[in-house]
């Protein structure tokens, strides 16, 4: 993310319509070869949109959740 900071504004990094276009073939040679493994798959909306945030802050919200969830689980038993 540090890296691609700006990366899009100086148009470095082509827009979705732009990237999927290029890609087109290795998409096309993946499917005939059965390999989802080779498959370009998107994550997300756009680099514009991400934050930069501490890791700590949503595993502590994960692991209160699911405590939570177990535990209440535990209390229908």
């Amino acid at each position: 993310m540090r890296e691609a900071a700006g990366l899009e504004a100086e148009g470095a990094i082509l827009p979705f319509p732009l990237q999927n276009a290029l890609t087109r073939p290795i998409r096309g040679e993946a499917a005939k070869r059965g390999g989802a493994g080779l498959f370009s798959l998107w994550a997300g909306q756009e680099l514009s949109l991400a934050r930069s945030v501490s890791t700590r802050a949503p595993i502590e919200t994960l692991v209160a959740e699911t405590e939570a969830a177990i535990h209440d689980l535990t209390a229908l038993s």
